[in-house]
């Protein structure tokens, strides 16, 4: 599993949050009198509530068939549930934080969308939303367990013939009822979304902010950071499938100076780094992550 955005004392917390699930969402209470920090515990005043929800349409399966495009766009619910969930906080009076524990496309069904871009893409921008709203930490659940081939319709994107939901190959292979043997890559194969996952741990360092940004291409999604030192990194995510789109960049530190590029794509076999002396306009590949990470603002 993966964590962004958490002190050693999330990370405890987190991990006693952890369950089976496409989204699953814990609120932590510490007290403060006893020192407990037990989530289930409170030194008194109302019960807390114990938030137990997927995020809608995280993956939309009638009949093992998949939409990768509505996965893609279900990021933009996150608002709404952080907004939710903050108000039954408010209206039981307490003041807790929230932890995102075992995020992933899916829990039940996997396939070629889960070991591939899809999932990838889906990785940073899932992660990168809920740090965005104020969350303490965020656990991205990647089981490294056998194999299957539940989820692998046509109209998905990719051509692997297996899935699971996890970061590394276990090389096993699994007779299907037709008599087909499919085999995952040699052990220890690294698939698309643990490339993702370490560009996101790379940008979420202790000390890093989430800041406002805003995109009027409605394909690409776009986060900024500003990390501990000062400099911003935006973060570009092509979900067009077939096409690169050309995007202007107008931000400090972006637009003039030396800029730091790492990007990935579908086919490749590790993040693609590279250094230019200014961005302001910039192809992005089809079904790609871009980030660009610029000087410190004077």
């Amino acid at each position: 599993m993966g964590m962004a955005g958490c002190s050693q004392e999330s990370r405890r917390h987190a991990r006693r949050a952890c369950v089976v699930g496409s989204q699953r969402i814990a609120v932590h209470h510490r007290d403060a009198a006893s020192g407990s920090d037990d989530p289930h515990r409170h030194s008194g005043g109302p019960a807390l509530p114990r938030y137990r929800g997927r995020a809608r349409g995280y993956m939309e399966q009638v009949r093992h068939r998949t939409d990768d495009a509505v996965l893609l766009s279900t990021p933009r619910t996150i608002g709404e549930l952080d907004r939710e969930l903050r108000q039954e906080l408010t209206d039981s009076g307490s003041h807790a934080n929230i932890m995102v524990g075992e995020t992933n496309s899916s829990a039940v069904y996997f396939g070629k969308q889960t070991v591939g871009i899809v999932n990838a893409m889906f990785l940073v921008d899932d992660m990168l939303t809920w740090l965005e709203q104020g969350v303490a930490g965020i656990d991205w659940y990647a089981w490294q367990i056998a194999m299957a081939a539940d989820d692998n319709h046509p109209q998905l994107y990719g051509d692997a013939n297996f899935g699971t939901i996890g970061l590394l190959s276990t090389g096993d292979c699994v007779d299907m009822p037709d008599h087909r043997r499919i085999c995952e890559p040699p052990r220890n194969t690294p698939f698309a979304p643990y490339f993702t996952l370490k560009l996101v741990s790379q940008l979420t360092r202790r000390g890093t902010r989430l800041v406002q940004v805003r995109s009027d291409n409605a394909t690409v999604v776009v986060h900024a950071l500003s990390q501990p030192d000062g400099r911003i990194t935006v973060v570009l995510i092509n979900t067009d499938r077939t096409r690169s789109h050309r995007v202007h960049v107008d931000l400090p530190g972006i637009s003039a100076g030396k800029v730091t590029l790492v990007s990935f794509a579908d086919k490749d076999d590790d993040l693609q780094t590279g250094e230019a002396n200014s961005v302001t306009d910039i192809d992005l590949g089809p079904y790609s992550v871009t980030a660009l990470t610029g000087r410190r603002p004077d």
